[in-house]
């Protein structure tokens, strides 16, 4: 008990500071103190135990100190060592309370603190990963609109003018009676058509309609037919029919394009190749585009492969993240580009 406090009770409660009690009792014996032993057990919600304990020779008090907050039942009863005769059990029922802070009540406030404040940090964290994804969207909007802009004042504004230009050299070229000045403007006219075409890729890789797999393919194609139409050779595209819809940044499509064109052009300029054939596949979430000839070759450790732009390609399908592969012999050229593509499963 704590200080002189007394307590005549078989059953009560105390505080958590009330914790080293001293139980006080008499028992009428009628034999000699040194014959009577007493024995307690004192189970509690911690344990259980029902071994019987010896307790000091006393028999008028037991002390049970720094016991812990819990519930307890306390029996005792008395022994005599000769006869072996013993006394009815007597039971005490008794609860220390934890402290506030160890209470049930604590806890479960400080639970539902500490999971308002994870759901207020969650909600908070989920709260600024949508403003940065708005954010992320508005940008790439704006980026989109802007380049659909610049595409569109490139067709009708520069494109306008390019034809106009375009239409002038012509009926200046049928009416000048100069050969001189006739094949100045037939260079002119040549320039401003390879200026156009030029505008032409510009436009088509800055139009966002424009960003996925099946425009790229198709482009793809077309640009090459265009690139082999006065080559000599017999042409073979093989193109996947199921193409999914990836998406391809305009970045990327224009890296890839112009890698092909260069291989392209190396055929017409240096291959002496009669057959060329062009794959465009996807797989696993790769695109794979495959150019083989079969002309005369050329040694790929060779300076000339790099003056043949080879170099060039390389960094172009690493930039879109892919790899460029090549193999050269006197029996053709295989160039070989995988460039990946995140695709959402």
């Amino acid at each position: 008990m704590k200080g002189t406090d007394t307590i005549h009770s078989e059953r009560f409660t105390l505080s958590h500071d009330q914790n080293n009690l001293s139980f006080h009792f008499t028992f009428p014996w009628y034999d000699a103190e040194s014959e009577i032993d007493l024995v307690y057990r004192l189970n509690s919600s911690h344990k259980s135990d029902t071994t019987w304990q010896h307790a000091s020779s006393s028999l008028d008090y037991l002390n049970l100190p720094a016991l812990e907050p819990g519930d307890y039942m306390l029996e005792i009863k008395f022994i005599n060592n000769y006869s072996r005769e013993e006394s009815k059990s007597i039971k005490w029922h008794f609860t220390i309370t934890p402290p506030w802070w160890k209470s049930s009540w604590f806890l479960f406030t400080v639970l539902i603190a500490a999971s308002l404040l994870i759901y207020l940090w969650i909600k908070n964290r989920f709260r600024q990963k949508l403003i940065l994804q708005q954010q992320a969207y508005e940008k790439k909007l704006a980026v989109e609109q802007e380049r659909n802009r610049i595409s569109k004042e490139m067709h009708d504004d520069i494109g306008a003018g390019l034809s106009g230009i375009s239409l002038l050299t012509e009926i200046t070229k049928a009416e000048t009676n100069d050969p001189k000045t006739a094949r100045d403007l037939e260079k002119v006219s040549i320039s401003l058509g390879e200026i156009a075409g030029r505008m032409k890729e510009v436009i088509w890789s800055l139009t966002t309609s424009n960003d996925n797999l099946s425009s790229l393919f198709s482009f793809l194609q077309k640009q090459v037919k265009l690139q082999l139409d006065n080559f000599p050779c017999t042409l073979t595209i093989v193109a996947d029919q199921m193409i999914p819809d990836a998406e391809v940044r305009g970045d990327a499509r224009r890296n890839i394009y112009l890698a092909v064109k260069e291989a392209v052009n190396n055929i017409i300029k240096h291959s002496d190749a009669d057959t060329v054939n062009i794959e465009f596949s996807f797989s696993g979430n790769t695109i794979k585009i495959q150019i083989e000839d079969n002309g005369i070759g050329f040694d790929t450790g060779h300076k000339q492969a790099e003056g043949n732009g080879l170099l060039n390609m390389k960094q172009r399908i690493e930039e879109t993240g892919g790899v460029l592969q090549l193999s050269s012999s006197n029996k053709g050229t295989i160039i070989t580009m995988h460039i990946p593509l995140n695709i959402p499963t």
